[in-house]
Parts: structure tokens; C-alpha cells; sequence
């Protein structure tokens, strides 16, 4: 009986407990676990942190790789520049030919001796006038006429005497040897003007001048102005003259003598042996390319077209220049004719004197 009433209350209860249960299954009951919600929050910042250092190693990556390309692309341009300014710059690969340095000697041996050039014909010139006038030296009673006779016979009569050399060939002449330059000279002059004027002496001059008669005074005027104009027709011969005279000394350009050394004689090699004259240098550089096997390989080869430009240009120069020696020469034969035309206008006295 005992035990039926304890399985009666067990049962009671088990079925109380029951009951009260079902409500709270089917609810929830709200649980709180501040472990549980720091060990959340802290695993959502590892993954943040992760995320940003990944990120960040991504970017940090990728920026590497950008500086590396705009470095290996600069290094490139650099190496190229380093080329086109070796091609452009170094001699062995024909940036730097050796005319390039020869035309910019010549331009300073040009420079030097323009100043000495017009020095030179202006003596020149002087030493002509004095030619022409060398009557006026001689005693009043010595012949005149007779003293240029005799200088003919002496010194054109001879068969070393070349008139056409003389006057019409280029042939270079040393000033080294002042004499033989001078003889040289006073050649050319009696090969322009082999009678000179027959002038009185300086005193007889000073006197026609103050006191002479009409006639003597009319005769002296048309010998003075006959003298003037023979010195006007050797001035083209005098400025010839000082341009083949050898007193430039060649020092840099050297090298393109030796180029077209193979194709000279040998009297031509040993005119270029020491200093040479303006006409030898203008020759040289107008010449020496065509002459030149090492000019024409070096254009063939080079890889360089700032070189070839600057040969271009440099040949341009040189013509520019010759150009302007042909116009100052036809200058002088158009003076030269005009000249003519008026001595021929002249009285014919004038020019029978």
C-alpha cells in the first residue's frame, strides 16, 4: 500500500514537471554568454585583420611590381638614349667623322688667317704701286726707257721665266725664303705690266707740280692716273698671289692630308709636307671626300644618321663657302671690265703713254 502511494506521488509529479516543461520547449529561454559574445567579436577582427593584411601585402604587391616595370622601362630609354648618343657621339661608330673634325680645324685656321689675308694683299698691293713707279727712283738723267728694257732682256729673256705659270696657275710658293719670294713677285708684276709708266724723278715731279708748264703738267697727270689704273688691274693677280702663298700651318687637319696622300704626285705631297697656302686648304676641302676611300667607307657604314647629318651639313658649309669665293672672283672681273670699258672711253693719249 505504502509503495503504490509513492508511485502515485512520483507520478504526480513527473507529470507536473511535465506539464510545466512543454511551455518552455516550445518559447525558448533566452541564455546569456559573455564568453560566448567576446570570443564572437574577437574572431570577426582576426578576419578583418586578416583581410587588411592580405590586402594590404596585395597592394604593397602590386606597387612592387609597378615600380619594377617603370624602372626596368626607364632602364630601357636610358639604354637606348645611351646608344642613339653613342652612335651620335662616338667616333668608332661614326658619329664623329674625321672630316667633321677636320672642317672645324679649317674653320679655325680660316678665322685666324682672315685678318693676316687682307694684311698680306694690302702689302701686296703696295709693293706693286712701288713696282710701277720704280722710274720715279732713278737720276733725272738716266733713261728710263732703257732701264726697263734692260730688266726685260735680264730676267724675262730667260728660259726658267714661265709668264703663264706665273699668272695663270695656282702653283703654290713658300714665304720661308724671303728673297726667292720676293723675285717671285716682282715676276708676277713684270709679267702684268712689263713697261711700266716712264715717271720723272720724285724731284722733277715736285717741280712739274708747282711750276711746270701746261704740258708737263697734262703729261704728269695722265702718267700718274695711267699708274693708278695698272695697279687696279694687278689687284685680282696681288689677292691670287697672297692666296697661294704657303703660311698656314696644318696642324688639324693633318689626317685628311693623309687620306688623299695616296692619290698625289709626289712634288704634290711634298707642298703639303709643311704649311700650306688658303688656296691648298679650300682645295682640300673641297676635294678630299671624293679623294678619300676612308670618307666614302665611313658614309657607306655608319649606323649613325646624326652623322650623315652633320656630314650633310658641314658639306653645305664648305659650299656655301666656295660659292662665295666664285662671287668675289666674278666680282673682280666685272670690276675688272668695267675698268676696260672706261679705259677705252679714255683719250687715246692716256693710253698710249
Amino acid at each position: 500500500m505504502a509503495f503504490n502511494r509513492a508511485r502515485g506521488w512520483a507520478l504526480a509529479i513527473g507529470i507536473a514537471a511535465a506539464y510545466q516543461a512543454a511551455p518552455a520547449a516550445a518559447t525558448g529561454i533566452p541564455v546569456y554568454c559573455y564568453n560566448c559574445q567576446d570570443a564572437s567579436f574577437n574572431a570577426a577582427h582576426s578576419i578583418i585583420d586578416a583581410i587588411r593584411s592580405q590586402t594590404e601585402a596585395l597592394l604593397n604587391g602590386m606597387d612592387y611590381v609597378m615600380r619594377t616595370e617603370k624602372t626596368l622601362d626607364m632602364i630601357s630609354k636610358q639604354a637606348d638614349q645611351k646608344i642613339a648618343n653613342a652612335k651620335a657621339l662616338e667616333p668608332s661608330l661614326g658619329a664623329k667623322p674625321r672630316s667633321a673634325c677636320g672642317q672645324s680645324a679649317a674653320a679655325g685656321l680660316r678665322s685666324a688667317t682672315a685678318s693676316a689675308s687682307s694684311k698680306t694683299v694690302a702689302l701686296l698691293n703696295k709693293a706693286a704701286a712701288g713696282y710701277n713707279n720704280q722710274t720715279r727712283g732713278l737720276a733725272p738723267t738716266e733713261s728710263r726707257r732703257e732701264y726697263v728694257i734692260r730688266n726685260i732682256m735680264e730676267r724675262m729673256d730667260q728660259p726658267t721665266y714661265d709668264a703663264a705659270k706665273l699668272v695663270m696657275q695656282n702653283e703654290p710658293i713658300s714665304a720661308a725664303n724671303a728673297s726667292g719670294y720676293q723675285q717671285q713677285l716682282t715676276d708676277t708684276l713684270m709679267a702684268t705690266n712689263p713697261f711700266p709708266v716712264e715717271m720723272p724723278s720724285a724731284e722733277q715731279i715736285e717741280r712739274i707740280k708747282k711750276s711746270g708748264s701746261q704740258g708737263e703738267r697734262e703729261s704728269l697727270a695722265r702718267q700718274i692716273a695711267l699708274v693708278k689704273r695698272q695697279q687696279v688691274a694687278q689687284y685680282p693677280i696681288m689677292r691670287a698671289f697672297e692666296a697661294i702663298t704657303q703660311r698656314i700651318t696644318p696642324e688639324g687637319i693633318q689626317y685628311l692630308i693623309e687620306d688623299i696622300k695616296p692619290y698625289l704626285s709626289d712634288e704634290d705631297k711634298a707642298r703639303l709636307a709643311g704649311k700650306i697656302s688658303p688656296n691648298q686648304l679650300d682645295e682640300l676641302l673641297a676635294t678630299y671626300r671624293v679623294r678619300s676611300p676612308r670618307w666614302t667607307k665611313a658614309m657607306i657604314a655608319t649606323p649613325s644618321p646624326e652623322a650623315v647629318a652633320k656630314e650633310s651639313m658641314l658639306i653645305a658649309a664648305e659650299q656655301l663657302n666656295q660659292t662665295f669665293q666664285s662671287k668675289r672672283l666674278l666680282d673682280d672681273i666685272l670690276r675688272m671690265l668695267s675698268m676696260t670699258e672706261g679705259r677705252t672711253a679714255s683719250q687715246a693719249g692716256l693710253t698710249s703713254q
